[in-house]
């Protein structure tokens, strides 16, 4: 009996060797692009992140580009050569201002060169931010908020809302419970949100909105170990990196879901990779002082 279910076994491993299958992975292989990567923010330094594209099988580190000539045009006028820093970063004497419209041309050997475009929005001040202690039916203590803004003089306008912790402590490394900064996960119902992540924040437009003046409602759990400071950041968007932020949002969920379709991630860059958009962004923040410690 021990010797048939031994031979059993070994009929039963050698048809699973016999069952394995060589699928040739039919790729077409194209020449490495330039892939720009930079958001202009009112107020902020101009600076670009320069790299290149990689084949989907390719693990290794994304190759920064280096001796690029990176031009730097504002409202239709050359401005200046971006100065290069040897690690795929290039920087402008020049900080964005709003309401200015910027272009890129970039030259880099071997590489095909491209241009972009972006311009800078207007921002205005948060209106109001009113807050609540809440609870979620299972008994989670939460943060209510209520953040109303202006909508922006365009036409059609683009937003993203993202709140980050800042602890006034800091625990040393070897306390076992460290916490930085850190962006938090938004939640919300709000009619007008189109996409959310965590560091992406709340994703929206005012296309649903009829008002001078909107209010966004949303919650997140309230899981701090001590007195926090809660920074609500209030991106006022160009629509090129608006639908960048959507589009890589999407992209993500859509990864390791057999029901939903692929997306592809929006770029702007002509003849290459990446994008290059405009951002304007105001503040308001809170301190929160949690009901009790959930780490002790």
């Amino acid at each position: 009996m021990k010797r048939i279910i031994i031979i059993l076994s070994v009929i039963v491993l050698g048809s699973f060797v016999a069952c394995e299958k060589v699928i040739p992975l039919n790729i077409e292989y194209r020449d490495p692009r330039l892939v720009v990567n930079s958001m202009l923010q009112h107020d902020s330094i101009i600076k670009v992140n320069l790299s290149c594209s990689r084949i989907i099988i390719d693990n290794a580190e994304v190759k920064p580009v280096t001796n690029a000539v990176v031009k730097l045009y504002k409202d239709g006028e050359f401005l200046e050569n971006l100065a290069d820093s040897a690690n795929g970063m290039y920087y402008s004497n020049y900080t964005a201002v709003s309401g200015s419209t910027y272009a890129l041309e970039v030259e880099a050997e071997d590489y095909e060169s491209v241009s972009c475009e972006a311009t800078v929005p207007f921002s205005q001040p948060i209106i109001s931010l009113d807050t609540s202690r809440g609870r979620t039916e299972y008994g989670e203590e939460t943060l209510e908020f209520g953040l109303r803004f202006n909508l922006a003089q365009n036409a059609e306008n683009f937003y993203i809302l993202r709140l980050r912790s800042e602890y006034f402590t800091e625990y040393d490394e070897e306390d076992y419970w460290y916490y930085g900064p850190e962006y938090l996960y938004i939640n919300s119902n709000d009619v007008i949100v189109e996409a959310h992540g965590y560091e992406s924040g709340l994703m929206f437009s005012d296309r649903l909105i009829t008002t001078d003046t909107y209010t966004l409602n949303g919650s997140i759990y309230t899981y701090f170990g001590d007195t926090v400071k809660l920074i609500f950041e209030f991106y006022y968007l160009d629509e090129s990196m608006f639908q960048y932020f959507t589009t890589k949002t999407k992209h993500i969920d859509a990864q390791g879901n057999p029901l939903m379709e692929p997306v592809v991630v929006y770029s702007n860059v002509s003849s290459g990779m990446g994008i290059f958009g405009g951002a304007s962004a105001v503040t308001d923040s809170i301190v929160f002082v949690p009901s009790y410690n959930y780490y002790y």
